[in-house]
């Protein structure tokens, strides 16, 4: 359902939506907390980048040609 809304989601991040769906309907006593707000820093802030987009892309590149 939420695929069919007029935005652009990509796999990981559809697959990350039904995993939480799921937890809150069939185990309500795990608690998923906004990792921001425990922190008391944004994400970009406290989980450094691995990389530019061009350097992730490149990676994936070279994966999916088997280098």
């Amino acid at each position: 359902r939420k695929l069919r809304e007029k935005q652009t989601w990509t796999l990981d991040q559809a697959a990350l939506f039904c995993v939480v769906r799921a937890i809150t309907r069939h185990r309500p006593d795990i608690v998923i907390r906004d990792l921001a707000a425990v922190l008391g820093a944004p994400m970009a802030e406290t989980i450094g980048s691995q990389g530019s987009f061009e350097q992730k892309r490149q990676m994936r590149i070279a994966a999916s040609v088997g280098l």
